[in-house]
């Protein structure tokens, strides 16, 4: 039994179940019309221009997805705000001026989860970045019980506050190469997208791409053999 008491709407649910018969039936009728037109050779009805610019935009939405350039919360707020109509030409010379805006002057960072990093420090300064670091690493390195090694990695970031900028990447490139607990944590760190970690040693990690990105002119190949347990003869040999 139901308490109708305050209920101004039908007493039953019989309208509803009606309703959904009605549609099964109506999805039927369309789907034997279908079969019927593809065995006649057919052609497919035309789609409505909305529905051609939906599943278009949708495609170009993934596509930023899947390369990088946005996180999930971005692409959730995306579709949620009309992003399937069509776009005005203020609206698209906004977002041409916007792209050439993006991350490090139009270059996309090896990593996700330094672009999520990004998006929510990227008024910060190169000096703020490098000093947020530095704490991020003392921080970590006292949870680790490496309090010694993390000052002796705070304080060269810290020397490289008064550096130029080639100078604070070769500082952030050195620091990632030495055989301390700081190597392992980023990348783990990225490889994991521990969002703990986020403020802490997520900023180290965007120092070391953009290092990566601004000594392109610097980089060479080489073979590494970092983190394997080989002595000397093995190497040569």
């Amino acid at each position: 039994m139901y308490n109708h008491y305050h209920n101004i709407t039908p007493r039953t649910i019989n309208y509803l179940e009606d309703r959904h018969s009605r549609m099964r039936k109506h999805e039927q009728s369309l789907a034997s019309i279908s079969r019927v037109r593809d065995d006649r050779g057919s052609s497919a009805p035309k789609r409505r221009k909305n529905k051609i610019i939906t599943d278009e935009c949708l495609v170009k939405l993934w596509q930023r997805y899947d390369d990088g350039r946005i996180d999930i919360p971005a692409f959730l707020k995306a579709v949620g705000l009309n992003y399937f109509q069509r776009p005005s030409k203020k609206q698209l010379s906004t977002a041409a001026s916007n792209n050439n805006k993006s991350y490090e002057n139009g270059t996309i960072p090896w990593s996700r989860y330094i672009l999520i990093w990004y998006n929510k420090n990227r008024r910060i300064s190169l000096e703020e970045q490098v000093k947020k670091a530095a704490e991020g690493i003392l921080a970590e390195g006292e949870k680790i019980e490496k309090l010694d090694e993390a000052n002796l990695l705070a304080q060269h970031l810290r020397d490289a506050q008064n550096m130029t900028n080639v100078g604070s990447y070769k500082c952030c490139i050195d620091l990632y190469t030495r055989e301390l607990f700081l190597y392992k944590m980023v990348n783990e760190t990225l490889q994991n997208e521990d969002k703990s970690k986020l403020e802490t040693i997520g900023t180290f990690c965007h120092l070391l791409d953009k290092s990566l990105c601004g000594l392109k002119e610097y980089c060479y190949s080489s073979w590494v053999y970092r983190g394997m347990t080989l002595n000397c003869e093995k190497i040569n040999s």
